[in-house]
């Protein structure tokens, strides 16, 4: 009987010890995403080809002028494309798109907010 309560008292320090480290690093996975500002960019410029006239004379502003926006699971992308028009004129649009993880693993969502 008198080793029960030692024996108790150290049994409880490891087990909420051992609780300690795991809900640290479960905070830490909570933090990541998987969407990186790179897939963000790169899934909005195929969303915005698919709305030109003519995709293949798409130039992107480059990577220093896009802005992103942190929001759950992802990134609010903004930036300009120029490309050319029915007539072949080239035009400038600006767009916004939002690409963020979805639910199951290797679901991304990709929606185009602004275009024009």
């Amino acid at each position: 009987m008198k080793y029960l309560l030692p024996t108790m008292v150290i049994s409880l320090s490891v087990l909420l010890t051992g609780c300690g480290g795991s809900s640290t690093s479960t905070e830490k996975e909570k933090a990541k995403t998987t969407v990186d500002e790179t897939e963000a960019r790169l899934s909005c410029e195929d969303l915005v080809r698919g709305q030109l006239k003519s995709p293949s004379s798409a130039q992107f502003a480059p990577r220093k002028e896009w802005t992103f926006t942190p929001v759950t699971g992802g990134y609010r992308a903004s930036g300009w494309v120029d490309a050319d028009n029915s007539y072949g004129a080239s035009i400038r649009n600006t767009f916004t798109c939002t690409v963020t993880e979805g639910p199951s693993e290797g679901t991304v969502y990709r929606n185009l907010e602004s275009f024009g």
